[in-house]
Order: C-alpha cells, then structure tokens, then sequence
C-alpha cells in the first residue's frame, strides 16, 4: 500500500514576503514500516527541489504562488500531499534588516533559530542594559513606519525602546506570542503607530533593551504606511 503523507504546517493557502523564512513540516507512515518523514522529498512547481526530511526551513522561495509537494517512496509504493502558499514582494522604498547584523552592545546577544531569518536573532539577554544600531540609506524623503518580526512571549519579555537617529526612544510594547510574527513599532505614551520623517540620505536606528527575553528577528522600514507584512 502506498504511504500516508500529510503537511502539517504551513496551512494551504499562507502568505508570506520574501525573504521570510517559511517553515515546512510534513508526516509519513505505512503499516509495514512505520514513519517514513526522514524520507519525504519537497519539491515546489517554481523552484523544483526545496528540502527533504519531516521539517525544514527555507528563506529564498521565489515570488509567486507555489505548489508545495511532499512525497515518500517505499518499496515502490509513493505518496505525497500538497499544498499553495503565495511569496509577496516589498512595496518600493522598503528596507529589510536582519536583527543580528547590527552593531550589537552588552546584552543584545546573537542566538540561533531553525525558525528565524538567516537562522538567527537577537535576544535581550539578562543582565546589563544593551543596545543594537543600524545605520541604513533612505532614497526618497517621507515618512516611514518600523516593523520587527518578534516573539514577546509574556507581559515581562514583550518591550524595546526603539529610536530614530538620535531621537527620544519610543517604548515600543510588542504583541505576545510565543510564535515569531510581525509587529509595528509604536510608542506606548505616544502614536501608534511610531511615524518617522526621513530625509534623503543615511539614518541610525537604535534598539535597546528594556526586558528580558524579548527576541527580534527581522527589521522592515517601509514608507507604505498600509502595507501589512
């Protein structure tokens, strides 16, 4: 009999934005000899080979709608399962930054992540206050919202101070979840969202501790102030 596949995560029909490390779960079974994951192959209509094994992570799927295919052979016998998801590209005029390649001080400490960017993050680790900075170029004066793909798993891991050049630091609560997700940055005594003007030119933003644990992956600084990541 043919083996029993089923992808478990992402769900048919997720979208995501380049860039974005999609992760790929599945399972496979048969009467004779039990679990097979280790053995399924993923193949996508756009891209051809993609990964292999019950769970994977990958950040450089193409633009477009893919259909996503998982399939075991034993003994002759295949089965796979399949699914859509949809890669979206940036707005222009939009900025990606990963978290860790920033200029990290005292406590903001670089960790890994199958499920991050790159395979990697920046942790407020405990300890002393610390901070990252990045210097970045804008080409088009406006103004400009922040997002960070973050994971604030409580009420006291889910906050950075957050600043633009030099300005007063905006305290930036985050959404909790234990899951990574995007999250615009906003100023708890302040507007929600935080809308920087930038002139032409190069910009610092600084991220600083404030909590412990609290954990970023990903930085988009985009002037398309409707464009949800």
């Amino acid at each position: 009999m043919s083996p029993e596949v089923a992808i478990t995560s992402p769900g048919d029909g997720s979208g995501f934005i380049e860039g974005d490390p999609v992760r790929f779960d599945g399972t496979a079974e048969d009467t004779e000899n039990g679990d097979l994951a280790t053995s399924l192959t993923w193949t996508s209509n756009l891209d051809g080979p993609i990964g292999a094994g019950g769970s994977f992570a990958i950040n450089s799927l193409s633009l477009g709608t893919h259909t996503i295919t998982a399939t075991v052979t034993d003994k002759g016998f295949s089965g796979n399962d399949s699914i859509s998801i949809t890669i979206a590209g940036l707005p222009s005029g939009s900025i990606w930054i990963e978290a860790e390649s920033g200029l990290l001080n005292n406590t903001m400490l670089v960790e890994q992540d199958l499920d991050a960017s790159g395979g990697a993050y920046v942790l407020a680790a405990r300890g002393a206050d610390g901070s990252v900075e990045y210097t970045f170029q804008i080409t088009e004066s406006g103004d400009y919202v922040v997002w960070g793909r973050v994971i604030a798993q409580d009420s006291s891991s889910n906050s950075f101070y957050v600043a633009m050049d030099n300005g007063d630091e905006h305290l930036w609560s985050m959404q909790r979840s234990e899951d990574w997700l995007w999250d615009m940055v906003s100023n708890r005594s302040g507007p929600d969202p935080s809308v920087f003007y930038l002139e032409q030119g190069f910009h610092t933003l600084r991220i600083s501790k404030r909590e412990n644990n609290a954990q970023i992956d990903r930085i988009l600084i985009t002037n398309d102030l409707n464009f949800l990541p």
